[in-house]
């Protein structure tokens, strides 16, 4: 999209393009996205998500990878796909800590 302004949402089987002086008020769905204009609306990306340094983005992101430069505004949730593809959860249920007796006296306290 290059010098548009779009209500609606918009689904793509591949590649799609933000450019600056782009508005998209809706949801968008895509392959990978490369966004350096406007969007208010929820975004799922099959693969992998760029905002570029003069993305605004007003709504929650889903992406296997995302990309984020410098200057670019996010305002909602971001999620990536990885968590949810593993079979195994990525933290254990819970972590012990195994405590030691430690002598933390000092030489110079034994001398007293």
């Amino acid at each position: 999209m290059e010098g548009s302004y779009i209500q609606g949402n918009v689904l793509s089987k591949g590649n799609a393009y933000i450019h600056s002086d782009s508005v998209l008020l809706g949801n968008l769905k895509a392959q990978n996205i490369n966004i350096d204009g406007k969007v208010k609306g929820n975004i799922s990306i099959g693969n992998r998500a760029c905002l570029h340094q003069n993305a605004v983005v007003v709504g929650d992101i889903y992406a296997n990878t995302l990309a984020v430069e410098d200057g670019a505004n996010i305002k909602g949730f971001v999620n990536t796909a990885i968590l949810l593809e593993q079979d195994s959860e990525p933290f254990p249920d819970e972590v012990v800590i195994e405590s030691h007796s430690m002598d933390m006296s000092f030489d110079d306290d034994k001398q007293r």
